[in-house]
C-alpha cells in the first residue's frame, strides 16, 4: 500500500525512488490577500519546509523536493537548475505556505534558498491583487543588483571621459604647436655665423676707399709726381 501523496514514476510501480509526501508546505495560488510581511519569530529551515527528501548520489534520479516530480530519467517531467537545491522551475516561482506555522515563504533566485515573504517586502507590498507579478529575488539581492549596475555605469562613464579627454588634448597639442624660430641667415662654422653675400656687399660699399684706389686715377698721379720730382732735380744741376 502507498501512503497518500506518493509520486509514482510513469510506466510502473513505486520502486525505490517513490517517497511519501511529508505535506510540510503547500503552494499558494497567486499572492495571498492580505499578506503579512512581518518577520517570523523563529527562522525557517530548508529541511523543515521541503516535502520530499533530496536525492543522494548519482544512483538516484533527481526530483523536486517540493512537488516530487522527477527531473532525470525516463520519468522526467520537470527541469531543475544545477544550483537550485533540487527545486524545479515551477516551484521556485510561487509563494508557499508552511502548514505547521502558517508562515509564507518563497524561493529567491539570487540567494538560491527559501526565504520568508518579509525578505521580499519591497515588491510584495505593491502587489495589490492576487495575480500581481511576484518578485523573483529578495530585497537584498535586488539592491546588490542595482549597486552593481550603477558601479558598472560609473566605470564605463569615467573610462569614456578619460579616453575622450586624452584624444582632445592630443588634438589640441598637435593643432596648437607654436612654430620654431626662423633659420639664421648664412652658414655656421663652429657655432659662428658667416655673413651672407648681400651683407658683405653692403659692408664693402660703406667702407672708406683705399689709398691706392682713390677716385680720378690716384695711382697715375703718383707716378706723375715722381717724374716731376726727377725733372726738378735735373734742372737744379
Amino acid at each position: 500500500s502507498r501512503c497518500p501523496g506518493t509520486v509514482v514514476p510513469h510506466g510502473g510501480g513505486g520502486g525505490p525512488a517513490a517517497r511519501c509526501d511529508a505535506h510540510r508546505s503547500a503552494l499558494v495560488d497567486g499572492v495571498p490577500q492580505p499578506l503579512s510581511l512581518e518577520a517570523p519569530v523563529h527562522p525557517m529551515l530548508y529541511e523543515d519546509l521541503i516535502n520530499y527528501p533530496r536525492a543522494r548520489g548519482k544512483a538516484h534520479a533527481r526530483r523536486c523536493v517540493m512537488c516530487g516530480h522527477f527531473a532525470s530519467g525516463e520519468a522526467a517531467t520537470c527541469s531543475i537548475p544545477l544550483q537550485n537545491k533540487d527545486v524545479c522551475k515551477r516551484c521556485d516561482t510561487g509563494i508557499w505556505r508552511h502548514r505547521a506555522t502558517g508562515e509564507y515563504f518563497k524561493w529567491c533566485k539570487g540567494c538560491k534558498k527559501f526565504l520568508h515573504v518579509c525578505a521580499f517586502a519591497e515588491k510584495l507590498a505593491k502587489c495589490t491583487t492576487k495575480y500581481s507579478k511576484q518578485p523573483s529575488k529578495c530585497d537584498r539581492c535586488r539592491e546588490r543588483g542595482r549597486q552593481s549596475y550603477m558601479s558598472k555605469r560609473l566605470e564605463s562613464s569615467s573610462s569614456s571621459a578619460s579616453s575622450s579627454s586624452g584624444s582632445s588634448a592630443s588634438a589640441a597639442g598637435a593643432a596648437g604647436t607654436p612654430p620654431g624660430p626662423p633659420a639664421p641667415r648664412g652658414g655656421a662654422v663652429g657655432g659662428a655665423l658667416l655673413p651672407t653675400k648681400s651683407a658683405t656687399s653692403e659692408e664693402a660699399a660703406a667702407a672708406p676707399p683705399r689709398l691706392g684706389l682713390a677716385a680720378g686715377g690716384g695711382r697715375k698721379r703718383g707716378h706723375a709726381a715722381a717724374a716731376a720730382a726727377r725733372d726738378d732735380d735735373d734742372d737744379d744741376d
